[in-house]
């Protein structure tokens, strides 16, 4: 998809286990930069959705594309589609059994 759409790319991360384990191996496999968005705790509590948004705004500065590895059950990946789609961003949804 990225030579297809001559991008240059950046792997943007969440700097949490699982998919975003794999995008930041896949950019250092392939020479992508990483920007990475460690989860914000406020009150001892994590807040994902503002760690999301942070994502999508600093995805939506150029022509940002989401992709998503979703199950279609996740309430986190659904709210980042829906954060996105807010944003214009592209949307690539990959269905996987995580």
């Amino acid at each position: 998809y990225l030579k297809e759409k001559s991008m240059e790319a950046q792997i943007i991360s969440g700097k949490q286990r699982g998919v975003h384990t794999l995008g930041e191996q896949f950019a250092a496999d392939h020479g992508y930069k990483i920007v990475s968005f460690p989860e914000d705790w406020i009150d001892g509590k994590n807040e994902n959705s503002a760690q999301d948004k942070k994502m999508v705004e600093y995805a939506s500065n150029a022509h940002g594309v989401l992709f998503a590895f979703w199950d279609g059950e996740s309430c986190e990946i659904k709210s980042m589609i829906q954060i996105a789609k807010l944003y214009g961003l592209e949307i690539q949804v990959v269905l996987t059994r995580w």
